[in-house]
């Protein structure tokens, strides 16, 4: 069978869905990726996997033109013909609803990595907040065309599910997406006097936690030993920092911010403690995990998402939102007692081989992709 995987953001595809690619590939099933722009990097990365790609040429932003991004979208499902379409991100699965209803693929399944700006609760203006009842309207409608709804935590599928946004029958929670624990490993510390380095990875948008981080890390200005470091590109989302807002953000309060990093598993092995504040709608982030992977402890908040790939006190802490001096009283015990800091970091390692393996989470998604009625069309719950 043919398997098509589309998104707004092919380098996500490759990056997140390449082990399950690879996978998918090896059972002698068929592959396309379809999205904006395919790099010469993502197609010789997809070649790599054996798989292949389909442009579409779609802004990450939700914008005009989609009655004709749809259609186009049309098009290219009836080129490639799948037997399984796969839609990440609000935007494509919105537009995938109804184009693969009309291109006809038997088995469609819209993941949901989260549910971001569109259900979060931060203030926004009225252009924003009505773009926010718009997408609810359009994902409750276009949900009904798609067989199955994969969320990465219960409260997304409850959130959805309580404002009949999509039956609880079609509804189903995957642990994650799934990390290479033999790509994300820990590395032998080599401390030997050198500062303990502190690292945030994320979009730097504001809900992500990137000021309380920042005015965490500026109560550790005057210690000595301890450096701060963010990670992160300039985003698209209403809420997002500008480049002056971060840089003079960083500056004030002591943070290194190193911009977007292609190679995250060199950051994490020579950081001593992963932090994210997020009050963000999250799925469950992946940076989180594969910092776990790395054998860090990962200080993060008590919310959605977060609190589902740290419990508090085994692999890290779990500290309130929006809350910098929290996360600082945190930040310093885990800083100030090397002991705790490794058996954190070792129950972090063992936790994200036993539940968030890509090995044990794609066996699961591969079960969805493939599964059908006997007939070839699962049926419309």
């Amino acid at each position: 069978m043919k398997v098509a995987f589309l998104s707004n953001d092919p380098a996500s595809t490759v990056r997140f869905r390449g082990a399950l690619i690879r996978d998918l590939v090896s059972l002698g099933h068929e592959v396309v990726s379809i999205g904006p722009r395919h790099t010469i990097a993502d197609q010789d990365d997809l070649r790599g996997m054996g798989a292949e790609w389909a442009d579409w040429n779609i802004e990450r932003k939700i914008g005009s033109g989609l009655i004709k991004h749809a259609f186009v979208l049309i098009k290219i499902l009836r080129k490639e013909a799948p037997d399984t379409l796969m839609a990440s991100f609000i935007q494509p699965i919105i537009l995938s609803s109804f184009s693969g209803a009309i291109a006809r693929i038997p088995h469609r399944v819209a993941l949901f990595e989260g549910l971001g700006f569109s259900f979060s609760d931060s203030p926004v203006g009225l252009r924003h907040a009505m773009t926010r009842v718009i997408i609810r309207r359009f994902l409750k409608v276009g949900l009904w065309f798609f067989h199955r709804a994969v969320f990465l935590n219960e409260c997304d599928k409850e959130e959805l599910c309580q404002r009949k946004i999509v039956s609880r029958a079609k509804s189903q929670v995957v642990p994650g997406i799934g990390i290479d624990i033999d790509e994300y490993f820990p590395k032998p510390s080599e401390e030997n006097g050198r500062p303990l380095r502190v690292l945030m990875a994320a979009r730097l948008v504001r809900e992500k936690g990137v000021v309380e981080y920042c005015h965490a890390a500026k109560q550790f200005r005057e210690r000595s030993g301890v450096e701060f470091f963010l990670a992160g590109g300039l985003d698209q989302n209403p809420s997002a920092l500008s480049r002056d807002e971060v840089q003079a953000l960083c500056e004030e309060c002591g943070v290194e911010w190193i911009g977007h990093v292609s190679n995250m598993r060199e950051e994490y092995q020579s950081s001593d403690i992963f932090v994210l504040p997020s009050y963000y709608r999250e799925g469950m982030p992946r940076t989180i995990l594969e910092a776990m992977a790395c054998g860090l402890p990962v200080i993060t908040t008590d919310n959605v998402g977060c609190r589902d790939a740290v419990s508090d006190g085994q692999e890290g802490f779990l500290v309130s939102i929006k809350n910098a001096s929290e996360l600082a009283e945190k930040l310093s015990i885990v800083l100030d007692q090397p002991e705790l800091r490794a058996s954190l970091g070792e129950r972090a390692r063992n936790r994200a081989e036993v539940d968030f393996s890509s090995t044990r989470i794609n066996g699961i998604f591969i079960s969805i992709l493939v599964r059908d009625d006997g007939h070839g069309k699962p049926p419309l719950a």
